[in-house]
């Protein structure tokens, strides 16, 4: 019985020795695994990682103009199915008539208050007087000289300093003749100039006399009144006659000016500066005082104080001091726009969306090494693309990040997203491979001048057939046939020299320069080659400058073609043979390749036959010209006796 205790004794305790191994062996396994998915991810993620932030810094394409994005197309495109070439002459002139509208109705400004840029407390005897001039700027004559300008005063209010409780409006109507042009010089630009006069009282502590018994001073109470002039300039027409001034509240920022010798009003601090861009109320406070009015186009006539609905309601979505009642003004009108988009069977009621929550899983080698934590955030987690559906999340993570494989499913609480390698990715470049030559992207970079472009047919506008999307598409996608036809049609191949193994570019393809066997300085090298030899004669180097240079132009290099080769040689060179007398030499060249058994004696024979037929239809042609000229010349002379 001891012997059978202590054998099971060491089996127990060999049992518990491997079990503790495999549990030590597992653990560096899921550290080599974990380190191989890094490798396996870290260089396609650092690729798209690349590619997100060149596109956000110049985009090839607009992520809202893909068929799976349209969600993300803010504008409608609704009126381009009635849309014609006379409605853009329509529009216009519907433009112009209301510049001229404006034209034809008084310009109507009711001045607030003048709101300084201090937090000094107002006072009750301050006082602002405003002064507004209407500026017309002519054309100039010539270049060197300024251009005039014509000031016409219109009106001087007083208006109180800071925000009064009260509001009470001083109301200035420029009448419409002031911007029709009855002057002879052509205006150009319409502007208002406002000029605001601050006199303001500060009290000033001042010593006047001395009681040196009781050692105590008598303050007594001076003020001192101070002048300040601001100025600030509005343009109202353009040099391209447009109104720039809606119906509205303005708060208009006016600078520092000083007076000259003449009374005229310059600007202070002429010197250049950089500008900074007030993004809050508290830096335009800083910038300058702030002139509050209202400015309204209407037909009244006079200085009659607008109605409240003219000024309150008019452009009070761009202004941020808006009473209460103009904001209840604005919802309403808000309120009947939706009630009309509902007639035209448009929803407006608000769903609240169910947001899906996706979990990313990354699996290496069929084992999952990594899970995100789940998140209604449906962007790209590697080029943060907004996606907002999950749908289009899942068509821009298969087109965009084919480096990847996605298999989609879904669960109870949201989706899972598997990630792993795509093995089949090999990074061919599936567009036009002539761009793929060039060291720059497209052709908007050639700055030596045009460049041709390969002859190639791309598809700009691919319009499909609309398929409703669902969620299915995409988790038994292994069956279902993803091939697309080609958005690029022709010559979708790249060609290489075959001498320097350049790519040949898009211009280069017409002139083929792999067949081009005889180029000038060939020809010329081969003429001064025949020049040295010594044992031939001039005649018989003539001919062989033409034969070397007839071969070299063709490219015949066998010798069934030696026949075809003579007859062509004479079409082309029998007048050169006939002007310099070279018959002799011509024939003793035809027997040397009779000699060489390249010619048989029927294609000499033919050879000479033909030459001697060109020769006898050129000198008939010739006498019978001749004739002619000689009875044409016997007419003449008949003609004069």
């Amino acid at each position: 019985m001891s012997k059978t205790t202590k054998n099971r004794k060491r089996s127990l305790d060999s049992c518990s020795s491997i079990t503790d191994f495999v549990v030590d062996k597992e653990v560096p396994i899921k550290e080599h695994n974990k380190e191989l998915l890094m490798q396996a991810f870290e260089k396609p993620t650092q690729i798209y990682r690349y590619l997100r932030s060149r596109h956000a810094y110049s985009p090839i394409f607009l992520t809202r103009t893909l068929s799976y994005m349209k969600h993300r197309m803010s504008r409608k495109h609704g009126s381009r199915k009635d849309f014609h070439v006379e409605s853009l002459e329509r529009k216009i002139r519907e433009r112009a008539e209301g510049d001229s509208l404006q034209r034809q109705q008084n310009l109507v400004i009711s001045l607030k208050c003048f709101v300084p840029n201090n937090c000094r407390p107002a006072s009750e005897k301050n006082s602002v007087v405003v002064d507004i001039t209407l500026q017309k700027v002519c054309h100039k004559k010539r270049k060197d000289t300024i251009a005039p300008v014509t000031p016409i005063h219109i009106a001087k209010r007083e208006i109180p300093y800071s925000t009064p409780e009260n509001v009470h409006f001083e109301t200035v109507v420029i009448n419409k003749d002031h911007f029709n042009n009855q002057s002879k010089n052509l205006v150009k630009t319409y502007s208002l100039l406002f000029t605001a006069t601050v006199k303001t009282s500060e009290p000033l502590e001042c010593v006047t006399e001395a009681n040196e018994s009781n050692e105590l001073f008598s303050l007594k109470k001076r003020k001192i009144e101070t002048v300040g002039c601001y100025k600030a300039e509005l343009t109202v027409f353009d040099r391209n006659q447009r109104c720039l001034l809606e119906d509205g509240e303005y708060e208009l920022i006016l600078h520092e000016c000083s007076k000259s010798v003449n009374g005229s009003h310059f600007v202070r601090n002429k010197f250049t500066k950089w500008e900074t861009i007030a993004n809050t109320e508290d830096d335009l406070k800083e910038v300058g005082p702030q002139l509050m009015f209202d400015l309204a186009w209407s037909s009244i006539n006079g200085y009659t104080q607008p109605s409240k609905a003219l000024l309150v309601d008019a452009n009070n979505e761009n202004s941020s001091l808006v009473s209460n009642t103009a904001h209840i003004g604005m919802l309403n009108k808000n309120e009947s726009y939706l009630s009309l988009r509902s007639e035209g069977k448009l929803s407006v009621e608000k769903k609240e969306k169910k947001r899906t929550r996706v979990v990313y899983q990354f699996v290496y080698n069929n084992i999952i090494l990594q899970q995100t934590k789940a998140s209604s955030d449906l962007r790209c987690p590697w080029c943060s693309v907004a996606c907002m559906y999950i749908n289009p999340l899942m068509k821009h993570l298969q087109n965009c990040h084919s480096r990847f494989k996605f298999h989609y499913t879904t669960e109870s609480k949201g989706c899972r997203i598997d990630v792993s390698i795509n093995e089949l990715f090999d990074g061919s470049y599936g567009g036009n491979p002539q761009d793929m030559s060039h060291s720059t992207t497209g052709y908007a970079f050639s700055r030596n001048g045009p460049v041709r472009r390969q002859v190639v047919t791309e598809v700009f506008v691919y319009k499909t057939k609309k398929v409703a999307q669902s969620s299915t598409d995409f988790i038994d996608n292994d069956d279902v046939d993803t091939s697309v036809r080609p958005l690029v049609a022709g010559h979708n191949r790249l060609y290489y020299h075959t001498n320097t193994c350049m790519p040949i570019s898009a211009e280069e393809m017409d002139e083929d320069s792999e067949a081009e066997n005889d180029p000038e300085w060939l020809r010329i090298k081969t003429q001064l080659m025949i020049d040295e030899f010594t044992d031939v004669n001039e005649g018989e180097k003539e001919v062989m400058k033409l034969w070397n240079l007839h071969v070299m132009k063709y490219g015949f290099v066998g010798d069934c073609q030696i026949g075809v080769a003579c007859n062509k040689f004479v079409d082309n060179n029998w007048r050169e043979i006939q002007s310099r007398n070279l018959y002799n030499n011509f024939v003793t060249h035809l027997s040397n390749l009779y000699d060489f058994g390249l010619l048989s004696a029927t294609i000499m024979r033919s050879t000479i036959r033909r030459y001697n037929q060109l020769c006898a239809r050129n000198q008939f042609s010739e006498h019978k010209d001749m004739l002619q000229s000689n009875d044409l010349k016997h007419e003449t002379t008949r003609n004069k006796c």
